[in-house]
């Protein structure tokens, strides 16, 4: 229900007291959610039947987690297991910042061509100038390295290049790479 990053579906999040959706069957029934470990990691009292949410408290530290839940009736009698929700990630550190392989400081480049680095693997990487034709621009970083082409349009001059990014539980942007002294030449 909290899943935060780009994705709300792949069970990564930032956020340590994240929701789950459960399915109560009996008003006035209690949900335990709980961890394979055998945590409970919050509870809820069911107002009708039907999708209500479980809040995790207190707060999860980060790790992985498969997630699950019972509902006991108000005579006591409990529910067998839900299915598993496996592989819930709690991230909630920065990623370090990528690095710029490409261009290098000083380097004379055309007004369009490709910043290339390294970065956190399936990071979103964003590369800005005050002098692109749209800054920023973002791509994605596949098998930890970025390729993200960027345009100057008409601009000649000197340029500095930064990139930040984003990992996939939405903590950033990251501490930045900046490579200065660029010159941008008026032909391909």
């Amino acid at each position: 229900g909290t899943d935060t990053g780009d994705s709300s579906t792949d069970d990564i999040t930032s956020d340590t007291t994240p929701t789950f959706d459960v399915e109560c069957t009996i008003p006035g029934s209690t949900i335990t959610l709980k961890e394979t470990g055998g945590s409970t990691l919050g509870t809820h009292t069911c107002v009708g039947t039907g999708t209500e949410s479980v809040t995790a408290a207190p707060d999860m530290p980060e790790g992985t987690y498969d997630v699950f839940y019972t509902e006991t009736d108000l005579a006591g009698n409990e529910s067998p297991d839900s299915p598993i929700l496996p592989d819930v990630v709690i991230d909630t550190t920065d990623p370090v910042a990528p690095v710029i392989t490409s261009p290098t400081p000083g380097d004379n480049v055309p007004p369009t061509l490709t910043v290339t680095g390294t970065c956190e693997p399936d990071a979103t990487v964003s590369v800005s100038s005050p002098n692109f034709v749209t800054s920023p621009v973002t791509g994605s970083c596949t098998g930890g390295t970025f390729s993200i082409p960027v345009d100057y349009g008409p601009y000649t001059g000197p340029d500095t290049i930064t990139a930040t990014q984003t990992d996939l539980a939405g903590n950033g942007p990251s501490a930045s790479d900046t490579i200065t002294g660029l010159t941008i030449s008026s032909s391909n």
